[in-house]
């Protein structure tokens, strides 16, 4: 499946789908397709490649998305069925993630544990093909001549990706041309390259969001109405305008917006149910003096590396103060924050850590799913089984009205245990030199094949 920079979904290796029944997805597979080596696409790569997700010694990140998968079968040359253990209406879509990667089996399997690292590269069917991958330095990709899609005809013959993490290095190289281009611009070099003259600073859509999560942990933040206060103290507005110089809008829930696929009108009611994102001092400090928490101390863990990171935890440090919560700051480094997100014990002694997040497909079932009792993210152990019954007819119900019914009341369930503190939706940021064009301004990107449609500009 294909993600297009407006988040919609179509079938692209699968050319068409079919759902006889709540319980199979039929794919069936497109002909002359061919890897970038010559051979041919067949059922056979999509079932091994979509297999490896189910395999646990795989160590597969995206499995998460196959929870549901019961076995994948090849019922022809070119038709792969999936077998599910329980409806899920999520799952077609899911594939257009990185989840939903097809790799030429035989390749794979004759690279073993090299495959997807430098030495082993890898072997797809797309636009731009791996010509080169120095570790930490430069990957090449080439203009895959023999792709198989006609109507997609390349300009760019050759894209380099280089590395820098430093925002002044990074703008300094996009403003004097020795990069064309860049995605997921720093923060910390907006104010230059907006006033750039030798290229322009998009912003665009973009599901992903940066907040809060919640621990766990005992003590003042225990309290869900502490947690609720803190997060009214927050002046969110003046957060987007001033650390993120515009480029993020404040949100009141994890659910926002931008990840409304379908049932628009639906959520937003629920959305428009949930509290203002805007600074509300009286009655978070009455929410405080009430649960008793006045005085309390609340440990923030951010990342010390990151600007954006720690003038956030500072902005929420000066919230707290005023209405009576003790706000400590724990600031680590990247490896550590990272750890915060697998390990519960990294977690002692911390309450709360911001998160920057996206939502991979148009769609709150991603964000609603890290919620259950095993979730991903569920590191307060949220644990509703009234959240869990509309989580689960979600799944089951292809109507899309029905289902966004139940996902905007397990979002509702979600939002007021406070497990979440959202902030701020952030837009994606995309720089490109006045020579280039082409590229879409969408977090969309992330799994569209962008370079496809990069050009000159003249």
């Amino acid at each position: 499946m294909r993600q297009n920079p407006d988040n919609s979904i179509k079938p692209l290796l699968a050319e068409s789908v079919d759902h006889p029944n709540s319980l199979t997805y039929v794919f069936n597979i497109r002909k002359g397709v061919h890897f970038w080596d010559g051979k041919e696409l067949t059922a056979k790569d999509v079932s091994y490649s979509l297999g490896r997700e189910l395999d646990p010694k795989s160590g597969a990140f995206w499995g998460v998305y196959f929870v549901n998968v019961k076995d994948i079968r090849e019922t022809g040359l070119s038709q792969v069925t999936i077998d599910m253990k329980s409806p899920d209406e999520v799952f077609p879509s899911l594939l257009a993630t990185y989840g939903g990667t097809i790799g030429e089996a035989s390749y794979v399997e004759s690279h073993g544990t090299s495959y997807g690292t430098a030495s082993g590269g890898v072997m797809c069917t797309g636009p731009y093909k791996l010509q080169s991958w120095q570790p930490g330095q430069q990957i090449a990709m080439v203009r895959n001549d023999d792709y198989w899609d006609s109507a997609v005809k390349p300009k760019v013959g050759e894209v380099d990706f280089k590395f820098l993490t430093d925002p002044s290095t990074l703008a300094n190289a996009l403003q004097s041309n020795q990069i064309d281009g860049a995605y997921e611009v720093p923060v910390g070099a907006v104010t230059q390259l907006q006033s750039s003259t030798t290229g322009k600073l998009y912003t665009g859509p973009s599901t992903q969001w940066t907040g809060m999560l919640y621990t766990g942990s005992p003590g003042a933040f225990a309290n869900s109405s502490v947690r609720e206060a803190l997060w009214l103290s927050i002046d969110k507005s003046a957060l987007a305008k001033s650390v993120y110089q515009g480029t993020a809008t404040p949100i009141r829930s994890a659910n926002f917006p931008a990840v409304w696929g379908f049932g628009t009108k639906i959520f937003q009611a629920g959305y428009d149910g949930r509290p203002s994102p805007d600074v509300n001092l009286a009655e978070a400090q009455k929410l405080v003096q009430q649960a008793g928490a006045t005085n309390g101390t609340v440990t923030l863990a951010a990342q010390s590396d990151d600007a954006t990171a720690v003038q956030t935890a500072e902005i929420v440090q000066s919230a707290g103060k005023q209405i009576g919560l003790d706000v400590q700051l724990k600031l680590m480094a990247g490896p550590q924050i990272s750890a915060l997100q697998v390990d519960p014990a990294a977690r002692k002694g911390i309450d709360i850590f911001l998160s920057a997040r996206f939502i991979d497909i148009a769609d709150p079932m991603q964000l609603l799913n890290e919620f259950l009792p095993d979730g991903q993210y569920n590191y307060a152990n949220y644990n509703s089984p009234e959240f869990a019954q509309n989580v689960n007819d979600a799944y089951a119900t292809g109507d899309s009205d029905q289902r966004a019914a139940s996902e905007a009341k397990a979002t509702t369930l979600l939002d007021n245990s406070w497990s979440i503190l959202p902030l701020l939706n952030t837009s994606e940021r995309l720089y490109l030199n006045s020579r280039v064009a082409g590229a879409p301004s969408s977090f969309g990107y992330l799994y569209y094949p962008w370079a496809q449609d990069l050009g000159s500009s003249k």
